[in-house]
């Protein structure tokens, strides 16, 4: 009997040990996220070096983008809403608060550079699949004083043979025309719009009017 009742407790902790580990893995699972995103100039071209800093309301998590413009982050909180800034030498530091991850897979974060003259014309163009149910809205417009909307629509593939598929993915594009000179920030979220979830995608544009 004393074997026995030896072997029950060595049983009961190796089992409270698993237990432990078990919950201790499901915890962080729930509380990490990724957040990863690209880096574009105004003519789309990659760039490289970019630091992203990432604040979770703990920690400042750091990343710099690679040769394809690139950048990930591991391990960030869930439960807590983001502050991003992106740091790149030779132009204004650009910031985006508020950001919320998604629970499953990654949370995409992308930023691209734009310039004009005053009198010009700017135009964001983002990938899109409207049969997905996924649409973009503007969620930051652009400062008023800088540049305003003067149009938006969805342009078709540019395969002929994909135009009029169904669930061929296009563009939609946003165009921005330059009233004044200055520094302004546009935000844009892809989502259903159904769901309350973050966005599957979000895309911040930077445009500076000289």
């Amino acid at each position: 009997m004393r074997g026995t009742g030896r072997r029950l407790l060595l049983c009961a902790m190796v089992l409270g040990v698993v237990l432990w580990l078990c919950e201790g893995a499901g915890t962080a699972g729930a509380s990490q996220a990724v957040l990863e995103g690209r880096v574009v100039d105004s003519f789309r071209t990659p760039v490289v070096g970019v630091q992203v800093h990432v604040w979770d309301g703990r920690a400042t998590h750091t990343a710099v983008t690679n040769a394809e413009g690139m950048f990930s982050l591991v391990g960030l909180t869930m439960d807590r809403d983001l502050s991003v800034r992106w740091v790149r030498k030779g132009q204004r530091d650009v910031r985006l608060d508020g950001v919320r991850l998604r629970k499953e897979g990654a949370t995409v974060l992308n930023l691209s550079y734009g310039d004009t003259r005053v009198g010009g014309d700017v135009v964001v163009r983002l990938a899109s699949n409207p049969s997905t149910g996924y649409g973009w809205t503007v969620f930051q417009s652009s400062d008023p004083k800088v540049a305003v909307l003067s149009g938006s629509l969805f342009e078709p593939p540019g395969d002929p043979s994909n135009r009029g598929r169904a669930g061929a993915s296009g563009s939609a594009l946003w165009i921005f025309h330059a009233v004044g000179k200055g520094a302004s920030t546009m935000v844009f979220r892809y989502a259903r719009s159904w769901e309350d979830l973050p966005p599957l995608r979000t895309h911040v544009y930077a445009l500076t009017v000289k």
